[in-house]
C-alpha cells in the first residue's frame, strides 16, 4: 500500500459537511439515511463510493458529492490468520458476519482522510438521524482532533484508562487530526489484534493518551441502553438493528407517538 494513502487527500472545499461511506450490501439505507437526515438537516453530505452500483452513485450525486476510494482491502486479515481464540471471540460478541464486514470497517479511516470538509461529521448509514445535528460541529474545539461518544459499557471508567471503547457510528474531527493518518496507518499493522476499525481507534486513544471530546450519548443512542425520548441520533448497531430498520424503518414513527400524538413528523 503506497504512503500516500496514509495523508489528506484533498484540501478542505466547504467548512462543515457531512461524511457517509456506502458499498453495494449497504446501498439499502441510502434513501431511509437520506429521509431521516435531510427532514432536519441540510449540511452538504459526501457520499464515498465504496463500490456502489451506478444507480445508486446517481442516486448519490443528485443530493450530495461523490468520492470514489479505491482502497484494495487485501490488508484486512481474513478469518484463516487470526487465532482461533479471537476469532471464536469476535464471533461470540457480533456473530459470523463480522468477516464479511471487517474489510469495509477498517476502510473508514481512509474514508476521512479523503473528507471535503474543514470539520466534519462521519455518521454510519445504520444511524437514524432525528433532529438537527449542527451543534454537534461546536462539540469539537479547534484543540481537540476528535469527538465521539463513548461505549455505554464503560462509562463507569475514568478517562483514558485502557478498557474504555468508543463508538465510531458518530465522529466529529477536523481536517488534519494527526489521529486520523495514525489511526489509518495501524488498520494495515495492527488489523488482526482487532475486530473492527472502533476497538483499534480506541486502543490508539488510549496509547497516544489522546485527550478527546466525549459526546453525550444521545449523539450515539442504542436502544440497548433503553428509549430515549431525547436521542437525536439512533444507531442501529449490528445484524439486529439492521434487522429493525427493515421491518420497522427504525423508531422515528414510534416516538412521535409518544411525543407529539397528534402530529405526523
Amino acid at each position: 500500500m503506497s504512503e500516500n494513502v496514509f495523508e489528506w487527500q484533498r484540501s478542505p472545499e466547504i467548512e462543515k459537511g457531512i461524511i457517509v461511506g456506502c458499498d453495494q450490501q449497504q446501498e439499502w439505507l441510502l434513501e431511509w439515511w437520506w429521509e431521516r437526515y435531510s427532514a432536519e438537516n441540510d449540511f452538504p453530505v459526501a457520499f464515498i463510493d465504496l463500490g456502489m452500483s451506478s444507480h445508486a452513485i446517481r442516486w448519490c450525486a443528485q443530493r450530495g458529492k461523490v468520492i470514489s476510494l479505491d482502497i484494495d482491502s487485501s490488508f484486512v486479515k481474513p478469518k484463516e490468520e487470526i487465532s482461533l481464540d479471537l476469532a471464536c471471540k469476535w464471533e461470540g460478541f457480533y456473530g459470523s458476519t463480522l468477516w464479511a464486514a471487517r474489510p469495509q470497517w477498517f476502510k473508514k479511516p481512509y474514508i476521512c482522510l479523503n473528507t471535503p470538509y474543514q470539520k466534519s461529521i462521519w455518521i454510519d448509514l445504520d444511524c437514524e438521524i432525528l433532529r438537527p445535528i449542527g451543534d454537534l460541529f461546536a462539540q469539537c474545539p479547534a484543540h481537540f482532533q476528535l469527538a465521539l461518544v463513548r461505549e455505554h459499557a464503560t462509562e463507569h471508567l475514568p478517562c483514558l484508562h485502557p478498557d474504555v471503547r468508543y463508538n465510531g457510528g458518530v465522529i466529529c474531527f477536523a481536517h488534519g487530526s494527526e489521529i486520523i493518518r495514525k489511526w489509518a496507518q495501524e488498520t494495515v499493522v495492527r488489523n488482526d489484534s482487532f475486530w473492527g476499525d472502533d476497538p483499534l481507534l480506541s486502543s490508539l486513544i488510549y496509547e497516544l493518551q489522546l485527550s478527546v471530546v466525549e459526546l453525550p450519548d444521545v449523539y450515539n443512542w442504542r436502544l440497548a441502553q433503553g428509549l430515549n425520548v431525547n436521542a437525536l441520533i439512533y444507531h442501529w448497531v449490528g445484524s439486529a438493528g439492521k434487522a429493525y430498520i427493515k421491518n420497522y424503518g427504525g423508531i422515528k414513527r414510534e416516538l412521535q407517538k409518544i411525543i407529539r400524538p397528534s402530529a405526523t413528523m
